[in-house]
């Protein structure tokens, strides 16, 4: 694959496009770019390939009253058709494809070539890349943490994060003194054993294995002591095992990349801009933690200190020390925003 420089990288995505104002009626395009490109002509419409369209309105059967019925609805699987994609990739990794190299003479044997495509990434957004991977969007991608609603940016998110710190680290420790930051308990947990590809595809034959015994058993499933509640996906977050598994360089784990697009907005817009303008964030849900009016009234005043303390941010230079200052200042800053009634 790497002895010929005219062999091909690719890069393939898909995610949901409404077609018209209603936002429900559209289609799930799977569209396919070249990696060797730069990113100007990479991702430019005349250099992408329209790989599968599939539309979310069809029609279907309804078995109790014996005439079809039109749904709009995404797939309830993109599993059949990854399998058309990984198909025709496998094809094109191994046989290739006839091409002509425009930049050799006419008449020498090289002008006409196989060209070899392989897939080295998948990117998306992250309920796109959920779907395409197989698991819900309320699972991390690369460890076994769950997600929890935040009310400050009306996202989920994962917390946790100061596990991965080594040990003995000075942010592991918790805050005992004025300007520190708002962690009010030491942390001396371990950080999640990541995901591997062997251990996707494993436990998404599980789930798929259990839905079967399931589906098998009928009404006989209770008796047999097969429960819906007991299915591996509540625990893993991997719903089914994805094609995508059986591509060569296509670890599930490290190569579905998702993007921010959907991340930047919220945070930025909602929560750090806000900020920044010297204005208060509106969260969706209130604490429910009850204080006294002194209590409130010290939180109200460190509040606005901290937001003093951000907006200054704004125009000062960015160095190592600022960084990790400002995101000390930015997470007691959140912790206020929880508890300021």
């Amino acid at each position: 694959m790497n002895k010929d420089p005219r062999n091909l990288g690719l890069i393939e995505t898909t995610d949901g496009v409404p077609f018209f104002d209603d936002q429900k009626r559209g289609a799930w395009p799977f569209v396919i770019r070249v990696g060797n490109l730069p990113a100007a002509l990479s991702t430019h419409m005349t250099n992408c390939h329209l790989h599968l369209l599939t539309a979310n309105e069809y029609w279907e059967m309804d078995k109790k009253a014996g005439v079809l019925r039109r749904l709009i609805r995404a797939p309830k699987s993109l599993k059949p058709h990854l399998g058309l994609v990984v198909d025709d990739l496998q094809n094109v990794y191994i046989n290739g494809v006839r091409a002509v190299d425009a930049s050799v003479p006419l008449g020498l044997p090289n002008r006409v070539f196989a060209c070899r495509c392989i897939l080295l990434f998948w990117t998306g957004d992250f309920p796109g890349v959920s779907e395409c991977a197989g698991r819900h969007e309320k699972c991390c991608h690369w460890c076994r943490l769950k997600s929890k609603h935040s009310p400050e940016v009306n996202r989920q998110t994962w917390g946790g994060y100061r596990s991965f710190l080594p040990t003995g680290h000075v942010m592991r420790r918790a805050n005992h003194g004025p300007g520190g930051w708002p962690f009010p308990h030491a942390t001396n947990e371990p950080p999640p054993a990541p995901r591997t590809s062997a251990s996707y595809k494993r436990e998404g034959e599980d789930n798929e294995r259990h839905w079967h015994r399931l589906r098998m058993a009928g009404k006989d499933a209770r008796r047999e002591g097969i429960f819906k509640k007991d299915a591996p996906e509540r625990k893993t977050g991997i719903k089914e095992c994805s094609p995508l598994c059986q591509l060569h360089l296509m670890n599930m784990v490290w190569d579905m990349l998702g993007d921010v697009m959907h991340i930047v907005p919220g945070l930025f817009g909602r929560h750090i801009m806000e900020c920044l303008r010297g204005n208060r964030p509106v969260a969706h849900v209130r604490s429910k933690q009850s204080y006294t009016d002194a209590q409130n009234a010290q939180l109200q005043a460190d509040h606005l200190a901290a937001l003093r303390e951000l907006k200054s941010w704004a125009a000062t230079p960015v160095t190592s020390a600022r960084i990790r200052n400002y995101y000390i200042v930015l997470r007691k800053h959140l912790f206020l925003l929880r508890n300021v009634t």
